[in-house]
C-alpha cells in the first residue's frame, strides 16, 4: 500500500492594484508526514500558512502602493490594510502598517 509522507501545497492570489496593474503572488510549500500525522490536519495547517504569506505580501504591496496617497500614516495604511484582506489579523496589520511607514 502506498504511503503519503509530503504533502505540497499551493496557495496564489491575484489582484488588480491599479487600473492596468494586475499582481498575483503565490507560494508553494512542502510539508512533511510524520507517521502519526493526520494528512488532512497538515494540509489545513499548510494551507493557512500559505494563504497567510500570499496576504501578507499583497497587503505589504497595496500599502506601499497607497502610500503615495496617503503619507506615512499608520491608522491609514491600516485602514487600507483591512479593506484589502480578511485573512490578516490587526497584529500583523500593524506590524506591516508601522513598517511600512518607518521605511
Amino acid at each position: 500500500m502506498a504511503t503519503l509522507d509530503t504533502l505540497e501545497i499551493s496557495y496564489d492570489r491575484k489582484i488588480q492594484l491599479d487600473q492596468f496593474e494586475p499582481v498575483t503572488v503565490g507560494a508553494v510549500g512542502t510539508f512533511s508526514l510524520e507517521t502519526d500525522d493526520d494528512p488532512y490536519e497538515v494540509f489545513q495547517a499548510g494551507q493557512a500558512s500559505m494563504q497567510e504569506m500570499v496576504e501578507r505580501e499583497l497587503a505589504a504591496r497595496v500599502a506601499r502602493k497607497k502610500l503615495e496617497d496617503t503619507g506615512p500614516s499608520v491608522p491609514k495604511i491600516k485602514a487600507v490594510l483591512r479593506e484589502e484582506t480578511d485573512v490578516l489579523d490587526d497584529d500583523a496589520i500593524a506590524e506591516i502598517a508601522e513598517r511600512l511607514a518607518n521605511q
